[in-house]
């Protein structure tokens, strides 16, 4: 899948207002890193996007800076939602792997299973509730959604 213009097309259809930004892509070290951190490898079509891009933006604020993570950013968020498990006391919680976020404290990601991302849902994190709700079939589903503002989070 040509993600960029998938992209492209889900910002165009949108509310997002700025036109995506788009990086060089994931270096294979950077992805390896983030496979061997998560201790799962990353679904295809998230792999995907980030060998094409590796990351996206958009200067929309409501949505915030970041509409997927970079490499980089995707360790920096496993690392703090690891830090508000241990804190909370939710360490029974099994781990997720986001890729992005509303602004206002939820994530958006994959669920991971004994060391494997499963299948290709994407849900919504609620740290506060401890909750994981599916809002997306897929990665492309979750972008077109997300982009015409038909996330309710």
């Amino acid at each position: 899948m040509d993600w960029k213009t998938c992209c492209v097309d889900a910002v165009r259809r949108g509310k997002i207002l700025e036109p995506p930004a788009f990086y060089a892509p994931a270096t294979p070290a950077q992805l390896n890193e983030v496979e061997q951190t998560l201790g799962a490898k990353l679904p295809g079509d998230l792999a995907a996007l980030l060998r094409q891009t590796n990351g996206l933006r958009t200067g929309d604020a409501p949505r915030g800076a970041f509409l997927v993570l970079d490499c980089e950013h995707i360790l920096k968020a496993h690392a703090a939602h690891l830090e508000f498990l241990q804190l909370a006391g939710f360490a029974h919680t099994p781990p997720y792997l986001f890729f992005s976020d509303n602004g206002c404290g939820e994530h958006f990601g994959y669920e991971i299973e004994k060391g494997a991302v499963p299948h290709s849902r994407i849900g919504v994190y609620y740290p506060i509730e401890n909750a994981f709700r599916i809002v997306a079939g897929d990665l492309e589903e979750w972008l077109s959604r997300w982009a015409a503002g038909a996330l309710n989070t």
